[in-house]
């Protein structure tokens, strides 16, 4: 009889992200960027990922930082947030 045991440096872990009614789980390594995971993100939906960034329970995260530097738990659930400075353009017609 074999016996697999996993422990918790060989599993891989995971963010959540969502848009809306868009979701995506992200398998994310300790190096992996959060703007790399975004990067992901951007490509499933196709967005342009200079248009968004990342937050965390209302709090914008610092995209330069790999996943280990984060402060993030596994599986953490992450919403996927326009970018205060990107351009926006709405046309009102009366």
């Amino acid at each position: 009889m074999f016996t697999l045991s996993v422990t918790s440096a060989q599993t891989m872990a995971s963010l959540s992200l969502s848009l809306g009614p868009k979701t995506l789980n992200v398998k994310v390594t300790p190096g992996k960027t959060l703007a790399e995971v975004l990067q992901e993100f951007a490509q499933k939906y196709d967005l342009k990922p200079e248009d968004w960034t990342l937050a965390s329970k209302g709090k914008q995260l610092d995209l330069s930082l790999p996943y280990r530097l984060s402060g993030l738990p596994q599986n953490a659930k992450l919403e996927v947030v326009r970018r205060a400075n990107s351009m926006c353009i709405f046309v009102i017609t009366f």
